[in-house]
């Protein structure tokens, strides 16, 4: 990668006094993670929620029952669900 497409996440001279305080000490990636976290849950849950609405209308190759009639769609989709409440609620603090 070309260094001018690159940058650094700490900075690369030494701060004056006046950015040693808490905030200024926190890295950049720890704050990322408030900005990002949010957007990611919100893409899973609308994942399984389209999940959910295709897995009642398609019916495999081969087969007479819709998706969600399959007990293997079925316990891998509560899986799904349950690990994204549980990421969720690991992000609110509730865990």
């Amino acid at each position: 990668m070309p260094a001018s497409r690159a940058f650094h996440l700490a900075p690369q001279f030494t701060p004056g006094p006046h950015f040693q305080a808490p905030l200024y000490r926190f890295p950049a990636c720890g704050q990322e993670v408030g900005i990002v976290a949010p957007i990611v849950l919100a893409t899973a849950r609308e994942a399984i929620d389209e999940f959910a609405r295709l897995a009642g209308a398609k019916t495999p190759f081969g087969s007479m029952n819709v998706l969600r009639d399959r007990a293997v769609v079925q316990s891998n989709f509560a899986r799904a669900v349950l690990r994204e409440d549980d990421r969720r609620l690991a992000a609110h603090g509730c865990r």
